[in-house]
């Protein structure tokens, strides 16, 4: 993921989730790293993830340990 989409990933997820720019940022830098996990346990960044085509998966930590053992 180049510098230009990411920047564009940032401002989506801020105006159209609600969410604060550096929550967007952690996104963003995630798929860019091409991540397959992001573990959090912000209830609003993983709801807004799920209405989101994203390549890596937002998680909280219990689920996290779950679904890899």
């Amino acid at each position: 993921m180049n510098l230009c989409y990411s920047k564009v990933l940032i401002i989506k997820w801020s105006i159209f989730h609600s969410l604060n720019t550096m929550d967007a940022y952690h996104i963003a830098y995630a798929e860019s790293k091409e991540v397959d996990y992001f573990i959090t346990v912000d209830k609003q960044l993983i709801n807004a993830s799920k209405k989101v085509n994203l390549k890596i998966k937002v998680i909280n930590p219990i689920e996290f340990i779950m679904e890899v053992m």
